[in-house]
Parts: C-alpha cells; structure tokens; sequence
C-alpha cells in the first residue's frame, strides 16, 4: 500500500469513528421521529417527487428499497458522511496536518444531525454530500487542464444529481471554493484576479446545474404524473413580502448563525470568528499588502458567510436542516487557522478538535435523549388514548368507525431543547394536532389502525365536537353520531 492510500484509509477511519462519537447516539436511540411515520406506512417516493427530491425516490426504489431501517440507516449516514469530508480535504489542497483536523472537525460539527432527525432521507442526502463534493473536485480538475469538457460536464452532471437529493445541496460547491480560495491566498499562491475567475466558475456552474436540475425535476414529476408541492412557492419571501423586509429577515437571520445564536448545536461556527481573526493578525505579520490583507479579510467573511446564504436565494430565514455546508466552513476556517502554529503551541490542534468533538457529541445527545423522551410519552399518551376510546364506546371497531382527532397535545418533556426544531416534539401536536400524523403513529409503533373520518363526517361533528372538553378528562373521547370523537386541545 502507497503512502498516499494509507493516509486517506487513515482519515477515512478516523473520520467515520468520529462520526460514531458524535452522532452515535442517534444511531441507537431507540426514538421515532416526526414523518418517520408517514414514511413507514404509506411511503414518501411519492412525496419526494413533490419536492423535487426525485434521487432520494430512485434510490429507494433501486438499492435501498425500505424507507429507512433503525441502526443501519444511520450507520450507513455516517459512513457516507465521512466520504464526504474525505473528499472535501482532499480537493481543498491542505497540507496532511490540516487535512487531519479538517475532517475530525467535518464531522464534530452537530449539524448533520438535523438530517438524521429524518431518517427516510438521511442516507440520501449524505450521499448527495460526497457527490456535490466531487462535483467541486471535477472543476478543479478542468480548470487544471485536460480533458476540460468532459471533466466540467462530469462536474455539472454531479452537481445536478446531488441537488435531486436536496436542493441546498447546490450551495455546496461555493463553500468548498471560498475554503479553497481562502487557502491560496495565505499562501500567495492565487491573485485576487484568478480568486475571481475561480468563484465566478463554481457560481456559473451551480446556476447551471439549477437549472438543468430544475427542468429535469419538471419532466419527471410530468412523466410519473405527480406535480410539483404547491406550498414550496409559499417558501420563497420575494413574492410574499417587500424586498426590504426580506433582506433585513435574510441578513439577520445569517447573522445569528455566525454568530452561533440561532439553533441549537450552532454555537460551535461562532469559533470561526476567532479562527478568522488569528489567520488575519498572523497575516500581517507575515508581511502582506493592505490590498492583499484586505482580500483575505473579505474573502473569510464571505467565507463565514457562505453556508447561510440560502437565506438570500429565499428572503427569509430558512431552518438549520438546511445548511449543509455549515460544516465545510467551519472546518475549513479553523484548519486554515492551525498553518501558522508554532511548535511551542503544537498541541493546541489537538485540545480544539478534542473540545469540538466533545461539544458536537454533547448537543447531538441532548437532542437525541429529547427525541427518545417524547416517543415514550407519545406511546403512553397513545395506549391512554386508544383505552379511553374503548372505554367511551365498548364495541367501537376501528374497521367501520371513524375517529377524529380534533386539535392536538403536547406531553411534558424536561429534556426538550430551545432552538432545537423538531427534536423533542410530540407527534400529538406537530402541526396542531394532525389527524393523519396521529393516525399514521398509532399504526407504525402497534398501538392501533385506526381509520380517519371524512371531512363529511367531521362537517357532521364539528359542534358537538367543540363543546366537549379537552384531554385528559375523560369526556374528551366521545361518540358522536357514529364517529369516536378525541378532542386534544381547544385549539
């Protein structure tokens, strides 16, 4: 074995048993995550299509077959999440140090955990990762010479194909080339000029990639006869509300993500700040113009900034499962950081990735153990519920009486986190109480199959069904005309 095969066997090991530190408690929680239910009984290819993720549908309807499987999706998330920090280190040219404590912080970082949270799609998009990351290899190489058609239509063919698993996957490429700029540029190996060129060719390539990725989504949600999610327009705040609100909601909202104020496990990337304040001191000590400190300066900024600039795409501040790119930033700034390390501080590489895996494997805990808390209360609340229905009608048969679930319910959970999305959440109350969600809970863990009342059959209720109680009294479980009524909350 070549020198060069052993080191990256090296970090790809070390990459994936840091991955197991710091995720692996999601890996054996024993929790059921929201949508996890809707994805076990009636499938989500379907859905996924909707939404433009039509790779995640092929590659459940060709290798991976179920929509998720306890245990070996989240291994297997790991292992594809590892691959792709590999290859980020390997494309960003760093020095074999640096490509260490590139990948070892990679994969510190929580925010891959708020993909596991959705298990259906977490193999998927951690293989969309590795692929939109080779995407970015394959234009280095063009731009290196060569076979420089080929290698960018490789590079453009990858990036549209990741994209179908997730679509911020295509803001991937632009934070792997600021890390790469930034990196040149310290060693004055790139001008400001070529800088430009560089960032100009990832930009044209993901607006490319965007919109073969988007005509390409349009024929095949047209030849599969399933359209387009009406509310993903709902999304985008350019058309909701004036240009200044949405920039001042966008800029904003990136802000308290650098500044590691937004959700929880994001207080790690407010370390970039120091990070990129030592490489721009250590800067004008080694003797670099104003313009060239400058450039550096400005290209760190933009490079902090990077992995949250969804926000402007969409004018309002987008959710934390989708800055992908978090990691790559925050990695490559604090690996950039650890060049100019003087021997007499050689061990400072070593206490930040320590502190950094102890921190990602901290919070990604806490969010799983908050997960885990509310599955067992939901199973209770459920068995609670189902009992109370057979108490409220002794011959209720799920198979010729509906149920309807009115408003929702939340059990206490202690363990629950601020900031922390769906982690911690009671399927009883996402989305105010949704019948089908329920519904589709009660039959993916074995507690009952029950069937949903029409909207007909809920017209027929609806003010009877407002007069009663809310859970627990046990005159929230009625009967009325025919349909089990369980009213949750009052709103």
């Amino acid at each position: 074995m070549t020198d060069d095969a052993r080191h990256y066997r090296d970090l790809t090991l070390s990459a994936f048993f840091a991955g197991l530190f710091v995720f692996g408690s999601m890996i054996i929680s024993p929790a059921f995550h929201i949508d996890s239910e809707f994805a076990r009984v009636g499938g989500f290819n379907g859905m996924n299509v909707m939404l433009g993720r039509w790779g995640t549908t092929l590659l459940h309807r060709t290798l991976l077959p179920a929509p998720f499987v306890p245990f070996f999706t989240g291994l297997f998330s790991i292992g594809l999440l590892a691959l792709a920090a590999v290859a980020a280190a390997s494309c960003l040219e760093l020095s074999g140090r640096q490509r260490t404590c590139f990948v070892l912080l990679y994969m510190a970082f929580p925010q891959f955990v708020y993909q596991m949270e959705f298990p259906f799609q977490s193999d998927c998009i951690a293989f969309g990762l590795f692929i939109a990351t080779c995407s970015f290899a394959a234009l280095m190489r063009a731009g290196a010479g060569g076979a420089r058609v080929r290698w960018t239509a490789a590079s453009v063919a990858l990036l549209v194909f990741s994209t179908s698993f997730y679509q911020s996957l295509l803001f991937v490429p632009l934070s792997l080339v600021m890390v790469h700029s930034l990196n040149r540029l310290l060693d004055r190996r790139v001008s400001w000029q070529r800088l430009i060129v560089s960032v100009a060719a990832v930009a044209a390539l993901t607006a490319v990639s965007a919109a073969i990725y988007s005509s390409l989504t349009k024929v095949v949600q047209h030849a599969v006869g399933i359209p387009r999610a009406p509310w993903l327009d709902g999304m985008i705040g350019w058309t909701q509300m004036r240009w200044q609100d949405c920039l001042s909601i966008a800029v904003s909202g990136m802000a308290r993500k650098i500044m590691g104020k937004d959700f929880y496990g994001n207080g790690l990337y407010a370390t970039t700040l120091p990070a990129t304040a030592a490489i721009i001191v250590r800067c004008c000590l080694k003797g670099f113009s104003l313009r060239d400190a400058g450039t550096i300066v400005l290209v760190s900024a933009a490079t902090m900034a990077m992995p949250f600039i969804l926000n402007i795409g969409f004018g309002v501040d987008m959710p934390a499962r989708t800055f992908l790119s978090a990691p790559i930033a925050f990695a490559g700034i604090w690996a950039i950081a650890m060049k100019w390390v003087p021997q007499r501080l050689a061990l400072l590489p070593v206490f930040v990735v320590a502190a950094a895996l102890i921190f990602g494997s901290y919070h990604v805990s806490s969010l799983a153990t908050a997960d885990a808390m509310a599955f067992e209360a939901d199973k209770l609340l459920g068995n609670r519920i189902v009992s109370q229905i057979y108490t409220a009608d002794p011959d209720f048969n799920s198979d010729t009486t509906p149920v309807y679930f009115l408003h929702g319910f939340s059990p206490i959970n202690l363990w629950r986190q601020t900031h922390s999305d769906l982690f911690g959440a009671s399927f009883f109350a996402w989305d105010g109480g949704n019948p089908d969600r329920i519904i589709a809970f009660l039959k993916a863990v074995g507690i009952a199959n029950l069937r949903r009342a029409t909207p007909d059959q809920v017209a027929s209720v609806t003010q009877a069904a407002a007069a009663l109680p809310a859970w627990p009294n046990p005159n929230s479980v009625r009967l009325v005309n025919g349909i089990l009524v369980v009213k949750l909350g009052q709103t």
